[in-house]
């Protein structure tokens, strides 16, 4: 496993999530970025250095 996924609902929830890891000191380690295929993500390590990463994905996060 390389990283860990967490999708949300929408695309402004990425943006969300990036401000608040960042309030808690927490660096990113690749900013919030709209992929070609209109997904959108960050990524940030826990405390025991895993990769984790925020997405918004239209096919999964459009979902019912």
């Amino acid at each position: 496993v390389d990283h860990f996924g967490f999708v949300v609902k929408h695309a402004e929830n990425v943006d969300e999530w990036a401000a608040r890891i960042r309030s808690h000191g927490i660096s990113l380690e690749k900013e919030p970025k709209t992929h070609r295929d209109g997904a959108r993500s960050f990524y940030f390590r826990d405390p025991d250095q895993n990769l984790i990463q925020i997405i918004y994905h239209p096919p999964i996060s459009d979902g019912e």
